[in-house]
């Protein structure tokens, strides 16, 4: 049964680092068969406000997603994922969901 990382991303400043590893994310997927299915882009807003950035991420599994969540994978030489957070960042959501 697939299941989902969904990530809602705010007030994000794409440091260098940060910019090294979102054109490498998809090498960390790889090994948990992880795939986009949304990845920011243009949205139509039909209700209440959002000024985020949303990023879903299917897997195979919850066990797969959770692999991905916790391994904290990052190809050589790029910034941490937790490194989306922090002093320079103001924050960033995450879920699982899984598909029934």
């Amino acid at each position: 049964m697939s299941a989902y990382a969904v990530a809602i991303i705010r007030e994000i400043k794409f440091s260098p680092d940060i910019r090294k590893y979102l054109e490498r994310i998809d090498e960390t997927l790889r090994p948990y068969s992880g795939r986009f299915r949304i990845h920011g882009g243009p949205y139509e807003n039909v209700e209440g406000t959002w000024n985020s950035d949303l990023v879903v991420i299917e897997f195979p599994d919850i066990e797969k997603a959770r692999q991905r969540y916790n391994s904290r994978l990052s190809p050589p030489n790029s910034a941490q994922p937790n490194q989306f957070s922090g002093k320079n960042n103001s924050s960033k959501t995450i879920s699982f969901a899984i598909n029934p």
